[in-house]
């Protein structure tokens, strides 16, 4: 672990290019932690079902743009990471179960498909221990002299995964670009953890690996996503991927399913960032395209449309209408695999969770019918019942 005092010298702007972070001490003055503090307070749970954050309000965020924009000029001059376009914030709370392990983003690489020119400020905002429940990361320029043969897939990379072992590492990829690397060392061994305060910044670029250094302190920390707006994104590429990537679209399918609308509205496979920010922040009602979206989205992805309002993860087997909502997602499943021309292997992810949630997901007619039968069996079996009690109604 790296001392505080031992990263108290700022590192030169370059280390970002080469380095993939450094640490700015004081960066957000008290006042600001304060208005941050209390917009976590006043902010409920977001959405997406794949991490339990809040979002930063745009009042809050508003308040320290002018601190980013200035940090995104320093990293664009100095470094050449070229970020211009503020995405966002999240607040990442101990609370809230936040304990990540080593990764590079998922939903952002799988969303914008770049993450060279892509910046998580990292600030936490209630820290009462600097030793405990910090970010560590594993800084890039060590990572490829230990292993210069991941340099050119892991740069610029993201929706990856390292699981250490008995001193080994295995970096699974969750997306088209990387699918496991294994190394003969920990990286454990590379990781430096900077102690910070409330209002200390750490600063990374997206393909670093980081993860959360322990939960035993109610630390709460904002993490605002700087982007490019002129990097593309392809439709294709959205399309493709493994089961990971399967099990997070289904917990945050209205995202990409607007995003998917971006390409027919505009009528392109390949738009730029700035493009498709703008239409998820500007939405507007394209009916048509929408229901393009979601068929395509359920085709290449073998997922059950939506009912009126949302999408469903699991329909239920016990609310009336529950065995019609199976017969939709048979009917839905069986044109998926004839539609989709990419099946993705189970043995292709080492872990026996993404197994699981492979089986989970009903991946035939054959599968749909097994599925089917318990609910069918406990709907007859009610039926009789209720039947026998009289209280059945015509």
């Amino acid at each position: 672990m790296k001392l505080r005092e031992e990263v108290d010298a700022l590192p030169p702007w370059e280390d970002l290019g080469h380095r993939g972070a450094l640490v700015i001490r004081s960066f957000l003055t008290p006042d600001e932690v304060a208005v941050l503090r209390a917009d976590y307070d006043s902010s409920g749970l977001a959405s997406n079902k794949n991490v339990n954050i809040k979002h930063v309000s745009i009042p809050a965020i508003e308040r320290v743009r002018a601190k980013l924009m200035d940090a995104a000029e320093q990293a664009r001059t100095r470094a050449g990471v070229d970020v211009d376009r503020i995405v966002g914030g999240g607040y990442f709370a101990i609370e809230l179960g936040i304990n990540n392990e080593w990764h590079a983003d998922h939903e952002s690489y799988f969303l914008l498909q770049e993450h060279f020119h892509y910046l998580n400020f990292w600030i936490p905002i209630e820290k009462p221990d600097p030793r405990l429940s910090n970010l560590s990361f594993v800084p890039l320029d060590t990572l490829f002299e230990r292993a210069p043969h991941v340099e050119d897939e892991l740069t610029g990379g993201g929706a990856i995964r390292c699981i250490t072992a008995d001193g080994e590492s295995n970096i699974h990829g969750d997306d088209a670009r990387i699918r496991h690397v294994h190394l003969d060392f920990d990286i454990n061994d590379l990781a430096v953890t900077p102690e910070v305060e409330a209002g200390d910044l750490v600063l990374l670029r997206g393909d670093v690996f980081h993860r959360t250094q322990d939960v035993l302190t109610k630390r709460i920390a904002v993490s605002f996503r700087m982007v490019s707006s002129k990097s593309i994104v392809s439709r294709q590429r959205l399309l493709q991927g493994g089961p990971v990537k399967r099990r997070m679209l289904q917990s945050n399918p209205l995202l990409y399913t607007a995003a998917l609308r971006c390409f027919h509205v505009l009528g392109r496979d390949e738009v730029t960032v700035g493009e498709l920010l703008d239409h998820l922040m500007t939405p507007r009602s394209h009916p048509v395209q929408t229901a393009l979206s979601l068929i395509e989205l359920a085709g290449k992805w073998r997922m059950a449309l939506p009912p009126a309002s949302a999408f469903t993860r699991s329909p239920s087997q016990k609310k009336d209408g529950s065995i019609l909502s199976l017969f939709w997602v048979g009917a839905i499943d069986a044109l998926a695999g004839k539609l989709s021309s990419q099946r993705h292997r189970i043995s292709d992810d080492a872990r026996p969770e993404l197994r699981r949630v492979l089986d989970a997901i009903v991946p035939s007619p054959l599968k749909f019918v097994r599925t089917l039968a318990p609910a069918l069996a406990w709907a007859v079996k009610d039926r009789v019942r209720r039947l026998f009690q009289g209280d059945d109604k015509p």
